[in-house]
């Protein structure tokens, strides 16, 4: 009987656990001091991108040049890029390795234990037909979503590039959908 009990209240514990992680994704509502909502002008260490490939009515593109964020989680980021969509910070992506540097997998499962520590197991299966994703995780709030990727871009023409890399991609859920809407 005692076993039952304490079983119990162990999944009930866990239970409780993962849905308050999630909590914890939606109440940060970004990443860093990038709050979701904000707008260009009360960030600092930023600069707008304006040869960001197709453009896009009513997004703007930045990137962070401060370098308080030069690595994270113990990682080497190679940059971070901000999404505005009608003056309203909406992606916020952190990615890890380049062209020439790997993101290894020991560096994923280091940013992934971070990442589960904070916000509990991955709630959300993530796919891609336009890159092959070697590894994945993804957790999905009530207002913010994150994912967490290790992809394979190197389209083997040139053997020297070891294009692995790895991204985190918050966004805010209202805010994309407003994107979409506006897109089609």
């Amino acid at each position: 009987m005692k076993f039952i009990i304490v079983v119990a209240i162990t999944l009930m514990g866990i239970i409780t656990c993962q849905a308050q992680s999630v909590n914890v994704l939606d109440a940060k509502n970004g990443f860093k001091q990038f709050k979701f909502g904000l707008a260009p002008i009360s960030l600092k260490n930023i600069r707008k991108i304006t040869e960001f490939g197709k453009k896009i009515k009513n997004m703007t593109y930045y990137e962070y040049v401060g370098t308080d964020m030069e690595t994270q989680y113990d990682v080497k980021v190679n940059s971070i890029l901000l999404t505005f969509f009608k003056n309203k910070l909406a992606i916020i992506e952190v990615t890890f390795g380049s062209p020439t540097v790997e993101y290894t997998e020991d560096e994923y499962y280091k940013v992934q234990s971070f990442l589960v520590q904070t916000f509990g197991n991955s709630n959300q299966k993530l796919e891609s037909q336009t890159r092959k994703m070697l590894n994945s995780a993804g957790w999905k709030g009530e207002k913010v979503v994150l994912e967490h990727t290790r992809s394979d871009l190197n389209k083997g023409e040139d053997d020297r590039l070891n294009f692995i890399i790895g991204e985190i991609c918050l966004y805010d859920l209202k805010l994309n959908q407003a994107m979409l809407n506006d897109a089609f």
